[in-house]
């Protein structure tokens, strides 16, 4: 089931985050995270680090998802908040997801239920896409967003 190996993805990286902290290997990580990425593309993710000391976002970003209730009250305060706000958003949004991501392709329907800007918006799902989609599908993407734009 896509939701099985969705959670051992996560589990995964959220297990390699916390092994390496802020040392985690932006390059590496994304050389796995995408097929055939060429190397000088997945150095381009690492240059926003280019030491620990910058890494403290991505060393985090994992372990802020609230996956059960007895969970740090800050990670699950900021994950209702950013509904909270997502429910009130009645501006025109898009929904786009990849339909191979492991991790939350699961996903897109919540959000377009969620979104009240999103319901007279046709969602777009990417398909042969991964996680990082723009990697995937740079081009479709962004004519999914012209397009958007352009109503």
């Amino acid at each position: 089931r896509s939701s099985d190996l969705a959670t051992l993805n996560f589990f995964a990286w959220r297990s390699l985050t916390f092994c390496f902290g802020r040392s985690l290997p932006i390059e590496y990580v994304m050389k796995m995270a995408v097929r055939g990425l060429p190397s000088s593309i997945a150095a381009a993710y690492s240059a926003p680090f280019p030491s620990r000391d910058y890494k403290v976002g991505p060393a985090k970003w994992p372990l802020l998802v609230p996956l059960y209730r007895g969970m740090s009250p800050t990670v699950v305060a900021s994950s209702k908040s950013a509904r909270d706000i997502l429910k009130e958003w009645k501006k025109p949004a898009l929904v786009m997801f990849a339909n191979k991501d492991p991790i939350i392709a699961d996903l897109a329907p919540y959000f377009k239920k969620i979104i009240p800007g999103a319901q007279d918006v046709p969602s777009v799902v990417i398909h042969k896409a991964g996680h990082f989609l723009q990697e995937d599908k740079g081009e479709e993407i962004a004519q999914h967003i012209l397009d958007f734009l352009a109503r």
